[in-house]
């Protein structure tokens, strides 16, 4: 399995294969460059502790926007960067076998947020890690990935965490147990 080494393949990779938007639209994959507000951190500890590290370049699934009730508007996505790579492929092997599309090109998902909810946890996938949700005003320069492009980047291990290693993320993620006891079966690790 190739992985790239450096941020900067992985955007090499995006720039000739990427195709630059305006926007992000739920049912599709994209990867972005996103500005944190790091001037909420601080305010509490609970604050403090989900956003001491942010992936600054993104590879997302997005299923889904909604308003918050300061009125500023959120895509909710899956982030692929926050898995293991064994669970990066499985979803995405998943994600073909639900699309309607036969075109790895034009491959959208359409599906509903709480529908890839039950989804995710029936393929104990750890949701903390994998759900999130971006400020639409601090996404810059969307770059959506075509399904067949997405089985190449998945393989990526990224360096694009502030203030982490992604060998960190991935030992939060295998050491994340919600129920604090042992689960029988298939576990993404």
């Amino acid at each position: 399995m190739s992985k790239y080494r450096s941020l900067s393949q992985f955007e090499l990779f995006i720039s000739k294969n990427g195709k630059r938007t305006s926007k992000v639209i739920p049912g599709s994959f994209y990867t972005y460059d996103y500005s944190y507000n790091s001037s909420i951190v601080g305010k509490s500890q609970k604050v403090k502790d989900q956003i001491s590290y942010y992936d600054r370049k993104p590879l997302i699934f997005v299923f889904n926007y909604y308003r918050a009730k300061n009125g500023e508007i959120f895509a909710e996505g899956l982030n692929f960067h926050q898995m293991p790579v064994k669970a990066r492929i499985y979803l995405l092997s998943v994600f073909k076998k639900i699309s309607p599309s036969n075109t790895e090109k034009d491959l959208r998902i359409n599906i509903s947020p709480n529908t890839l909810k039950t989804m995710i946890k029936r393929m104990q996938i750890k949701s903390k890690f994998v759900f999130r949700q971006y400020n639409i005003n601090r996404i810059q320069r969307p770059m959506q990935i075509s399904f067949s492009d997405m089985k190449e980047l998945i393989k990526y291990t990224p360096e694009t965490y502030n203030s982490r290693q992604y060998d960190e993320v991935v030992l939060n993620y295998r050491l994340y147990n919600p129920y604090n006891v042992k689960k029988k079966g298939r576990t993404w690790t």
